[in-house]
């Protein structure tokens, strides 16, 4: 499987939100003595959960007597019951998505907990969580330093596998999106960004590669993965449903983590592993606001890179590269709507080989012009309306179909975007 650029560290919700973090942790008395899990409804594995076995000598993290917490965390319960529920009924039996190329496991030994690594859905960030899980902080800090495309080609000693995580029965989490949100985000980052350029001579049917493929639609990006779901082929682990990459229904699911309340729901299941204050702490804030800084220039230095190979250059010059770039973080609402890209700034550095020239002009109008967390929501959430607006009802209603189990397991509506 290839492993193209992933903007997922700081471009983990194209066309959705991640809340800010609203607590800290409070050293208070804990409302759980031990590290057992809730027992969920059997699974279709048949298995019941193992306990968690590791007791960690350090500084552990809390969870308080905090009403909100206490509620986030009966959210947890409550999606892995309701998937096992499910599960239990057979829902996969009218699949339509046949495909079973399972996915990466992570299993943090240290924690006995796995993690099935989901494109889309965060996982340049799950690989810097595990990480810090296993191997303490400064690793994590050494790999926010890659570009993304390394962290993701790395070789890890948490790295596992579906067979194992499931016969071991261990303690796994599944994360999750709105599959319309993980749809566009897809797009996103493999059609519109021009650093795969194969995906759009897939779309538009283009043998003769010396041909430059015109832009793509939304639509047409989608019509593509319909086509080919059709056809019985396995699906792009980018975008195949996510109950066909992880086994959601084989796995011991214990925790549901939801890119829509990503923040909330990291900071629930750390707590509930018991992790020292020095790794919570380090990986929440990374989850933070300040984490643009970081990111940002390794991402943007990973697209200019990409986008420098010959088949894409001849047919994406570097002006329209750096717009689309600009265009992405106006989706994901870092850039404000209504501010024009500046051509003239990024024409005099054009022939610069520095990318981080770039980056000091995405940054600098990032914070000259900040959008509260509420402006960066709504415009998330336009871009996604406005992108459903032009896809077919018959599109949409084939989407609803192919992705049933993923919309009924996590409880996501299976109305589009732009008619809720």
């Amino acid at each position: 499987m290839s492993t193209p650029v992933s903007l997922s560290l700081l471009l983990p919700t194209l066309g959705a939100s991640l809340p800010p973090w609203p607590f800290q942790p409070q050293p208070q008395t804990a409302i759980f003595q031990n590290t057992r899990p809730p027992t969920p409804t059997p699974t279709a594995s048949g298995g019941a959960p193992d306990d968690f076995s590791h007791t960690n000598s350090e500084d552990s993290v809390l969870i308080s007597k905090n009403t909100s917490i206490l509620s986030q965390l009966n959210d947890l319960e409550r999606r892995s019951m309701h998937l096992n529920t499910t599960c239990f009924k057979d829902i996969l039996l009218n699949a339509t998505y046949k495909g079973t190329e399972r996915g990466l496991f992570f299993h943090s030994k240290v924690y006995n907990i796995a993690y099935c690594k989901v494109p889309k859905v965060g996982s340049t960030f799950w690989t810097l969580l595990f990480t810090t899980l296993d191997n303490g902080v400064d690793f994590g800090k050494k790999l926010l330093e890659k570009k993304r495309s390394s962290i993701h080609a790395g070789r890890y000693t948490f790295s596992s596998s579906f067979t194992y995580v499931k016969s071991a029965k261990v303690p796994t989490i599944l994360p999750t999106r709105d599959p319309y949100s993980r749809l566009y985000s897809a797009f996103i980052d493999k059609s519109y960004l021009p650093i795969r350029i194969h995906t759009n001579y897939a779309v538009l049917g283009i043998q003769n590669k010396s041909l430059c493929p015109t832009d793509v639609s939304f639509q047409d990006f989608l019509q593509l993965i319909l086509n080919e779901a059709k056809a019985g082929k396995s699906l792009d682990q980018h975008w195949a449903p996510i109950y066909s990459i992880c086994g959601s229904c084989e796995v011991n699911a214990q925790y549901i983590v939801k890119q829509e309340t990503f923040t909330n729901d990291i900071g629930v299941v750390l707590q509930k592993l018991n992790v020292s204050t020095e790794k919570f702490n380090f990986i929440m804030h990374t989850l933070e606001g300040k984490r643009i800084q970081s990111s940002l220039p390794g991402i943007v230095a990973t697209i200019l890179e990409r986008s420098s190979a010959a088949e894409i250059s001849r047919c994406r010059p570097w002006l329209e590269v750096t717009r689309r770039i600009w265009r992405s973080f106006q989706i994901q609402g870092y850039i404000r709507e209504d501010r024009g890209y500046p051509q003239g700034t990024f024409e005099s550095i054009r022939n610069s080989s520095d990318p981080s020239l770039v980056s000091d002009i995405i940054l600098a109008e990032i914070f000259k012009y900040t959008l509260s967390s509420e402006e960066r929501q709504i415009q998330r959430e336009n871009a996604l309306k406005k992108a459903y607006e032009g896809v077919s009802k018959d599109v949409v209603d084939v989407i609803k179909d192919l992705y049933s189990v993923d919309f009924s397991i996590y409880g996501y509506s299976n109305i589009p975007p732009n008619e809720r």
